[in-house]
């Protein structure tokens, strides 16, 4: 029986090869592997976004307890005790809606991109002052008394911003985060602040949903 070798070079030249194949594999591992930020969890098991996301599950169920620890600095506003805003308004500022767009991780801190639907509550202060004073011009509220004008003039306010119809601000908002003791939370700045109380400032790009 004949035996046929491969010649010395041509098993050099296929063995460089698979090793290349080998390392340009596992380096397309690697990249991959970079390019995911998922991948970056925390002590709770969460990524940045989705610990962002727990956030503001937190927010929406107005939970204002753990939604402050969910953050690097408690935010007064948003306290069980609070006395800056009245019931309704918070029942209404906790009625938004969120999507996560994307997220980036930079050692121990992240950018979330997160698109949010509010209350647009310029508007609704706008069409209460303007409704309020149609209502004493036309003599049906009693200017005289306002103690009830006042009263008058939240029950139409707080029937405003609570009913869903009414119109709604779309921004993009990024939040900032940061790992502190193993677990990643939002760092509180004014655009997210923001984003949670109606887009009262105008930050970001806005579209108006009617």
């Amino acid at each position: 029986m004949k035996i046929t070798r491969p010649e010395p070079r041509r098993a050099l030249k296929t063995f460089a090869l698979l090793a290349l194949l080998t390392i340009s594999s596992a380096l397309a591992l690697s990249f991959s592997a970079c390019g995911k930020s998922g991948g970056v969890k925390d002590a709770n098991g969460d990524t940045p976004a989705s610990a962002a996301g727990k956030a503001l599950d937190l927010y929406k169920a107005q939970d204002y307890a753990n939604f402050n620890n969910a953050l690097t600095a408690s935010v007064k506003s948003f306290s069980p005790d609070t006395t800056e805003f009245d019931a309704a308004t918070m029942k209404a500022f906790s009625q938004i809606d969120y999507s996560v767009k994307s997220e980036s991780v930079s050692g121990s801190t992240a950018k979330v991109a997160v698109s949010v639907t509010a209350i647009d509550i310029k508007t609704a202060v706008s069409e209460t002052v303007t409704y309020s004073f149609n209502q004493q011009l036309s003599g049906a509220w009693d200017t005289k008394d306002t103690e009830k004008l006042q009263q008058q003039y939240q029950e139409y306010y707080d029937a405003y911003i609570l009913d869903p119809a009414r119109a709604k601000i779309t921004a993009d908002v990024n939040i900032s985060l940061e790992k502190t003791g193993g677990i990643w939370k939002i760092n509180p700045d004014s655009a997210f602040v923001d984003a949670l109380t109606g887009f009262q400032s105008g930050t970001g790009s806005v579209d108006v949903v009617k």
